[in-house]
């Protein structure tokens, strides 16, 4: 598949995410039954911070990526596309054009 590892790094951040949750989910937990510090709670936060921060650049980055080859092979296919029309139109032009003449050497 044209695009296998960009979408596998998006799936990954995603499964990143949930996992996230997950964690986020058990420090709050944590930390609001065993009465932590505010000096404690402050470091988990960041420390949360900077993991989601992490997640939320690569799955920015990876989707642009995507979203660039994507954008970049719709563009090629569609000058390919134009390009065999003309070429087609072209191809007709002719055979209109030789078909006009021998008609009119007939006459």
């Amino acid at each position: 598949m044209k695009y296998w590892n960009t979408l596998t790094n998006l799936e990954n951040e995603i499964l990143r995410v949930r996992e996230f949750k997950t964690l986020l989910d058990v420090t709050t937990r944590g930390l609001t039954e065993t009465g932590s510090t505010p000096e404690e709670t402050s470091t988990v936060l960041y420390t949360l911070l900077g993991m989601i921060e992490d997640i939320d650049s690569k799955m920015y980055d990876n989707f642009h990526s995507l979203w660039d080859q994507v954008r970049t092979d719709s563009f090629d296919s569609d000058s390919e596309d134009a390009e065999n029309e003309i070429n087609s139109h072209m191809r007709w032009g002719k055979i209109v054009e030789g078909l006009q003449k021998a008609h009119v050497s007939d006459h």
